[in-house]
């Protein structure tokens, strides 16, 4: 993909402090003139990030994400995690992304993808070898993480632009081109919902998830240590609920797909069995027979979710 200049994008954000379209990028900063704050870019990621207003768990998070750019050890790690994924894992990524394309199926290629918390971005290229975006905005809370997003998605097309921001200071108005994508990283907020409504009021009319479910069953798993494991960072998630996320679709009017399936834990099987295809395999077949059973009822354990507003010129209630 081709990286744009800061100073070609500026166009695309608004101050995430006060939502302002007055940004110039100033050496190696960009200035919001409205309330005087400004944003350092670095590496092609203009840092919107505004650290004293990240809660608990975004400090967490802030810190646990960033990558020593200058260890060429730890970027070898992360590129060779991006480049040489488990088979397991990839036939899961593979399912997950396969979903939020049927979800994305309405939209064009002329539309610009917006993919927050999205790391290293290891996800995009099994997006973008299915579906084409004019241009992709890569995100994650630390910038040193989007910084490696031109290595992961170099084979891909179209135009990028990198920039780092929390989900509630997200420096995105409303534009009826854009497509939000979050994958597997909302549940990382400390009030995923609360986040979630923020995004439809103040960033997007179109917003596409993935993230895990939560449930009865899945209660039952996270008391036997089975479902909503402590994260890398030390952030016990809060999984999506299904009901909730049609309350915020109707309160703020707008129209909510779901489609819901079963994943294994991985991390729960033997190290021998993950490495293996044959003893994984069968194991993924069944449970995808169980999922396609029980996806009329929404009932998994792992979700695509697409929020489409009715009536874009609607204010939220």
């Amino acid at each position: 993909m081709r990286v744009l200049a800061t100073s070609d994008c500026l166009g695309e954000f608004v101050c995430p402090a006060c939502r302002s379209e007055q940004l110039q990028a100033r050496e190696d900063v960009v200035a919001c003139c409205a309330c005087g704050r400004s944003f350092p870019h670095r590496r092609g990621v203009v840092d919107y990030v505004i650290a004293d207003e990240l809660d608990a768990t975004g400090t967490r998070e802030h810190a646990a994400n960033a990558i020593e750019l200058d260890s060429g050890k730890a970027v070898r790690r992360k590129l060779r995690k991006a480049k040489n994924t488990n088979p397991m894992l990839l036939a899961q990524m593979r399912r997950s992304i396969r979903a939020a394309d049927r979800l994305m199926a309405a939209y064009g290629a002329d539309r610009t993808l917006v993919s927050l918390g999205s790391g290293f971005g290891f996800e995009l290229p099994l997006l973008l070898e299915r579906r084409a975006f004019a241009r992709v905005l890569s995100s994650d809370i630390a910038w040193s993480a989007t910084a490696l997003v031109p290595e992961v998605t170099e084979r891909c097309h179209g135009d990028l632009v990198l920039f780092a921001s929390d989900f509630d200071h997200v420096p995105l108005a409303k534009r009826d081109d854009r497509i939000g994508f979050v994958f597997l990283a909302l549940h990382h907020a400390e009030d995923p919902h609360r986040t979630l409504a923020g995004l439809l009021d103040r960033n997007f009319d179109h917003l596409v998830l993935v993230e895990p479910l939560d449930n009865w069953l899945v209660e039952i798993l996270a008391r036997l240590g089975l479902a909503r494991r402590v994260e890398y960072s030390g952030t016990r998630p809060q999984w999506l609920d299904p009901r909730r996320l049609r309350e915020i679709a109707r309160e703020r009017g707008f129209d909510v797909r779901i489609e819901t399936w079963w994943e294994i834990p991985r991390d729960k099987l033997p190290r021998r069995m993950r490495k293996s295809r044959f003893a994984w395999r069968p194991l993924f077949v069944v449970v995808e027979g169980v999922s396609w059973m029980l996806r009329p009822l929404a009932f998994g354990s792992m979700g695509a979710i697409a929020f489409r507003r009715q009536d874009p010129g609607r204010a939220p209630t």
